[in-house]
């Protein structure tokens, strides 16, 4: 898993991510384009943040041929790339219609939601204003959200597939004993694994993928500082895999 992967996560830690100051808007006032904008902002900063984090995280863990590691930190990569294409494209039409009550509530729900808190967060500690805690998106909401963004940008899409397959690499599934396991004849023999090349594919196009969702949420934004930079990024990765 060498090459374009290599290169995002080399670059993405060059990019210096500014501090952000939220707007002086009440929490009972109307919400703003600018408030709106800062939501944005701050969703693409921390996904960048978290995800060049992973990314090398991933790096280690093929350098030291971790096999059953490396796909539960590859499933969790496309999972965030399928949370950024949902956040790109439910603001889109909000945004240009003014709607900035509605952008408000995709991203409470995406910054604030937490399904495990409302369960089960009062055993531990009660949250302030918990009965305004949304419930956390729900996984096939993503789903449908990066088979749009494929559509659109790809002209095809294999989202269930691909996720399907990365999910029964991460759960007890008969898909990890494979390799692990050898059969010769009756006998089972316990192997070392070998890394190989099934998740490359999947991996470099899901984080090109992901690196386009960041750059259009930071266009929705008006962010140009850290935008530029995923131009310049982009760039080296292509001059790279030439």
């Amino acid at each position: 898993m060498t090459g374009p992967v290599e290169e995002l996560a080399r670059t993405l830690l060059r990019i210096q991510l500014p501090s952000l100051t939220r707007p002086e808007i009440g929490p009972n006032d109307p919400p703003t384009l600018e408030l709106v904008q800062f939501d944005l902002t701050a969703y693409a900063y921390s996904s960048i943040a978290y995800v060049r984090d992973l990314m090398n995280g991933l790096l280690v863990l093929v350098a030291a041929r971790n096999v059953a590691a490396v796909d539960l930190v590859v499933r969790g990569l496309y999972e965030w790339t399928m949370q950024a294409s949902y956040v790109d494209q439910q603001n889109r039409i909000p945004i240009k219609s003014g709607d900035f009550v509605k952008c408000r509530m995709i991203m409470d729900r995406i910054q604030a939601g937490n399904g495990w808190v409302m369960k089960h967060g009062d055993k531990y500690w009660k949250p302030p204003l918990e009965e305004d805690i949304p419930d956390s998106l729900r996984i096939k909401h993503l789903v449908k959200a990066y088979k749009a963004h494929q559509l659109e940008n790809h002209n095809k899409e294999n989202v269930e597939d691909d996720y399907g397959y990365l999910s029964e690499h991460a759960h007890p599934n008969s898909f990890c004993f494979l390799d692990v396991t050898q059969r010769n004849g009756r006998m089972l023999e316990f192997v070392e694994p070998t890394p190989g090349r099934r998740n490359r594919g999947i991996t470099t196009a899901t984080m090109l993928d992901w690196s386009l969702c960041i750059y259009n949420i930071l266009g929705l934004a008006g962010e140009r500082v850290v935008r530029n930079e995923f131009i310049k990024m982009l760039q080296e990765v292509v001059d790279h895999s030439r």
